[in-house]
């Protein structure tokens, strides 16, 4: 959800950036990408969240799905929802699993 807000420019990167693997492409990616087109809005929430399709590849790696649907609200105009649905790749860097790549669905 913190990524999904980091895109729609409501989150600081500084607070996100621990979730993911400094050492991958997507840190760089989301690190650099535009957050500042996104629909004009004054406030976002979040429905029909779900974590699925956990797959473990070894026993430092592993995916999962992720799908939820951001709610971006404006007084006077209509809801703009956006439907994310994503498989994450999460790798064992010290003591945390981190994300390094990602597939939109």
């Amino acid at each position: 959800k913190k990524y999904a807000a980091y895109m729609s420019n409501d989150e600081r990167f500084a607070n996100i950036k621990g979730y993911f693997d400094p050492s991958s492409n997507l840190y760089n990616n989301i690190r650099t990408s535009e957050t500042s087109f996104v629909i004009d809005h004054s406030g976002y929430y979040f429905t029909d969240e779900s974590a699925r399709e956990f797959y473990a590849y070894d026993e430092n790696t592993f995916s999962c799905r992720v799908s939820l649907t951001q709610v971006l609200t404006k007084k006077g105009k209509p809801d703009f929802r956006d439907k994310i649905d994503m498989t994450i790749y999460l790798r064992k860097v010290g003591d945390s699993f981190l994300i390094y790549d990602r597939y939109d669905h």
